[in-house]
Order: structure tokens, then C-alpha cells, then sequence
């Protein structure tokens, strides 16, 4: 993903585990000379503005690091979009992106 940009993906809940008080959003990141701000958004289709935002700590240029965010968007039926966006300039790189239902253990 190229700064400034965006990525997003649109989530069925139907799909998602049910009931769960919580799910976790994990994954990788690699960045090079990313000058600015990264954020992953989490919202309801529907809805004009983020229900959570997190800041993904990529500024600069890091080997392939991992995230790890924790939400409670997805206990409402409906389908939600999580959106990484990028601001300035450089250059990141996502992979293994998942969802699921977080576990008493997890440390966001």
C-alpha cells in the first residue's frame, strides 16, 4: 500500500463466530520510509464513522512486525468494514490479516 491510500475489506458477522464478547484483529506489517500516520478503522457498513480506530506504531521502516487489536464491533448482525489507511508518504505491507473471537488469554 502506497502512502497517502487506503485498503479495506467488507466482514459478513454471519461468518464470524457467534456470541463472543470480543474479537481480536491480527496480523503483520512491514513499512518502509512511511512518514505520517497509519490507523486501522473498524466501522458498520452503514455508519458514517469509525467505531474503533487504532493506531498501527509503523512509522519509519520496520521488518515484518506483528498487531494485534482487540473490538467488539462485530457482536451486532449487520456487516462491518476494516480499513487501513495511510497518510504522508512510504510505502506498507499487510499479511495474515484474521478475525476471530478473543480468548480470555489474548494481550491485546
Amino acid at each position: 500500500l502506497d502512502a497517502p491510500g487506503q485498503a479495506y475489506v467488507v466482514l459478513y458477522q454471519y461468518l464470524l463466530e457467534q456470541h463472543a464478547p470480543a474479537w481480536e484483529i491480527r496480523g503483520w506489517f512491514r513499512s518502509q520510509d512511511l512518514k505520517g500516520n497509519c490507523r486501522l478503522q473498524v466501522k458498520y457498513a452503514y455508519g458514517k464513522d469509525a467505531e474503533d480506530t487504532f493506531a498501527l506504531d509503523a512509522a519509519g521502516s520496520h521488518d515484518w512486525t506483528p498487531f494485534v487489536f482487540k473490538t467488539t464491533v462485530f457482536r451486532v448482525k449487520d456487516c462491518s468494514r476494516l480499513a487501513f489507511e495511510l497518510e504522508g508518504t512510504g510505502q506498507l505491507w499487510l499479511d495474515d490479516i484474521s478475525v476471530d473471537a478473543a480468548t480470555a488469554a489474548a494481550k491485546p
